[in-house]
């Protein structure tokens, strides 16, 4: 293989990325949202490159369940249906539960988890606000709690799943009252993260996360929406 095929393929494959992430971040947050359709001209003409490397980051997010083919070849960002989000949701609190666990036994000092309280301060300071802020700083902390575990394939796996509900978890926000009690929660996980109490923490965590799922799949389905 030529050097000038290598660098090629190493442009071509930034592009990929390039596209793949501008994309996904829109599909993400509802920029594109659920049903759209999508223009890969368009994009590609606004990214500044051919259609080639979106094509290919649309196969990638077609595999992942961001993006669906419909008939003659059009391309449309999918759905999420109620019980896609419960699942998710139970697969996202399974590994947040574990990554409680062993964040504790890590023993790490208050300037490690520092984020985590830069996230708690995040999300007070947004409440009564507008509710992306404080989804911003909700997601922030569940993150650096992810980063912080030690388990980089688990953080991995739950981020995937994190990215892939988000769109849908922040339509159901908006149909449920942000309360201090939320926040003051994560206060208190961060307190018990801090205080080395395993069981404390787990079960402050699988608590937050089951009323969280009951309380937004309630919203959901109350409001009647059936595909998000």
């Amino acid at each position: 293989m030529s050097v000038e095929a290598t660098a090629g393929e190493v442009e071509s494959g930034s592009l990929v990325d390039r596209a793949y992430g501008w994309l996904k971040r829109s599909i993400i947050t509802n920029e594109l949202p659920a049903g759209a359709f999508i223009d890969d001209a368009k994009i590609a003409h606004g990214l500044g490159m051919s259609r080639t490397p979106v094509r290919d980051a649309l196969r990638l997010l077609q595999v992942q369940g961001y993006v669906e083919v419909l008939p003659r070849k059009a391309t449309r960002v999918a759905f999420l249906n109620v019980e896609d989000m419960r699942q998710i949701y139970q697969i996202i609190t399974a590994l947040e539960v574990q990554a409680v666990s062993l964040l504790v036994n890590r023993r790490l000092g208050a300037a490690d988890i520092e984020p985590l309280w830069l996230a708690v301060a995040g999300m007070r300071d947004a409440e009564g606000g507008e509710l992306p802020e404080w989804h911003s700083a909700d997601e922030r902390f569940h993150r650096a709690l992810l980063q912080l575990c030690g388990n980089a394939r688990l953080a991995t796996v739950a981020f995937e799943h994190r990215d892939f509900v988000q769109r849908a978890h922040l339509v159901a926000l908006r149909l449920r009252s942000v309360t201090k009690r939320s926040t003051e929660t994560h206060a208190e996980l961060v307190e018990l993260i801090a205080a080395g109490d395993a069981p404390g923490a787990y079960t402050n965590h699988l608590g937050q996360r089951t009323r969280m799922e009951h309380d937004l799949i309630g919203a959901v389905e109350r409001a009647g929406l059936r595909m998000l």
